[in-house]
Formats: structure tokens, sequence, C-alpha cells
């Protein structure tokens, strides 16, 4: 049976997906704090003894659904079939009308994949989980007419988000994001004591480099994303901003993890060059509606 997310089952949801959605996609988990609405549709599956058995959560806040796009902040079951996950996908599709496809990202894991596949999913794309240990912090070289400075969410929102979206324009799978988001987006995360860095040319910001505490690996700080705009790419200064990234890190005592499509191939050999690992697989899968 499938019920809707409510107040009167909200905890039992959010210890579900805490304790068994890391499974599957672990970048937006549902919090203490979450709340299902409008924007996060929320289905439970139940078992016959009335205990959760499957869980299924999107995103749709403003920004996907001007792209069209919903992705799966928990699409889980603890009995793997094609019933039970087509299930929970016709739980979510009604909410759905306005958008192209819903997407999501798993590890390998074959038999889930297959699944996937059968319920009409299709593979899209894969992405690797790279990480560098902490170790000698590479040096960092600019010139007079380079600087860092630190990211002010007052009066540094609208540059942010104009260096991510031109930097990011043509990538698979970027979502336009805009200060009212990035806004949000802050005041859900965790960053260091100046983690969020601009690289200006002549005191103007060019680029960035966005760090902050995650759950994804133990004692580990993410890297990401790290950004140019394109008229200043080629220059090296993409290695700059990781640099910083990983100096950021270190200087934390923590590792330094990233993601990045397998597809930028520029952008793993600069990582690999730095020190990163590839320590895992994510294989996107999407569902056109």
């Amino acid at each position: 049976m499938i019920v809707k997310v409510s107040s009167y089952n909200l905890k039992k949801f959010i210890l579900y997906c805490k304790k068994y959605a890391k499974e599957h996609d672990d970048s937006f988990i549902p919090g203490d704090n979450f709340v299902p609405d409008y924007d996060h549709p929320s289905f439970l599956l139940m078992g016959k003894e009335d205990e959760i058995v499957g869980a299924a959560s999107l995103i749709l806040e403003e920004p996907f659904r001007k792209a069209k796009k919903g992705r799966f902040m928990v699409f889980h079951c603890l009995d793997e079939t094609v019933d039970n996950y087509r299930k929970l996908l016709n739980s979510v599709l009604p909410n759905c009308s306005e958008l192209d496809k819903l997407y999501l990202f798993v590890p390998e894991k074959k038999h889930t994949e297959k699944l996937f596949k059968e319920i009409g999913f299709t593979f899209e794309r894969q992405s690797y989980l790279m990480k560098r240990e902490l170790g000698e912090i590479p040096i960092i070289k600019l010139s007079d007419t380079y600087s860092f400075r630190n990211f002010d969410c007052e009066k540094d929102a609208e540059i942010y988000c104009e260096i991510i979206n031109k930097s990011f324009s043509n990538m698979a799978g970027h979502i336009t994001i805009d200060p009212p988001n990035l806004r949000k987006l802050l005041n859900e995360t965790k960053s260091p004591d100046n983690g969020i860095q601009f690289l200006c040319y002549k005191d103007v910001p060019i680029g960035l480099v966005f760090t902050e505490f995650d759950n994804t690996l133990k004692d580990c700080i993410s890297i990401g994303p790290v950004a140019v705009l394109p008229e200043y790419q080629g220059k090296g200064l993409g290695r700059i901003l990781l640099r910083k990234g990983i100096e950021i890190a270190s200087s934390n005592g923590y590792d330094s993890w990233l993601s990045v499509n397998e597809e930028n191939t520029r952008a793993v050999k600069l990582y690999l060059s730095e020190g990163f690992k590839i320590i895992d697989h994510r294989k996107c899968y999407h569902f056109l509606l």
C-alpha cells in the first residue's frame, strides 16, 4: 500500500531515509528539517504488517521545474522487486505533469539497475567519486593581476550565480541557480570558515571554489563546484581554484573529495594530476515523461 508522507509519519520516513537512502543516491537525503510539500512530494510503501518497506521523494523546486526535470531524493525498496519500484514510481507521477523527465543516481549495482530498466528508466551518463588523502598542500602561484577574496552572501549572490550558470551552461545535468535558491542552499549546508572563495582578475570575480562539510565520505570536505567563466578557461585557473579547495580542506585537517561527470575528461585529468583517485562510480538514469 502507498501512503503519502505527512506529519503523522514524517519521523518514520526520515529515519528510513537516513538508514537506507544512501544505498542509492546520497546527495539529497531528507534530514531532520525536511518538510514534504508541493516541491518535495514524498510517499511510503507499506508492508503487510504496516511497516515501511520503501520510500520515494522528489525535488521539484523552482530551478528544477524551470528545467522541466525532477530529481529523486529517495527511491528505495527493502524488497527490490519490479512491482514495488513500479508502485513507488506511480505514486510520484501525478506530481510531474509539467516535467519532461525524472532522474536519479545509483551506484553500480546490477540487480537494481536491471529493475530500473524494467520499469522504464534509461542509462544517461556516469559520474566518478574521487578522493584525495590529506598530504602535502600544493603550491598556489598567482600573478599580480589575480587574487582570492571571500564570498559574501549578501553582496555576492548574483555574481556567484552568474559564474556558475555561465561556466556549466553546456554541462549535462546542470540546473540553473538564482540568488534566492543559492541562499536556501547555503542555509542548508555548512562550509568551513572562508570556505567559498572567488578568484578575481583585477579585483573582478571570474571564478570560484565552494567547499563544505558533508557526510558522503567520513573525515572529508567536499570540493565543488569549481567554476571559471568561459572567457577565462584554458589558462590554468581551474587548477588554481582546485588547489585552493585542497588548501581549505587540508588546513582543517580533512581529506578532499569531489564528483565529476565521466565525459568531462578535461576535469578528470586535472583531478588525477592533483592527487585525486577514483574510488566509486555513480550512474545516472532518467525516466521520460
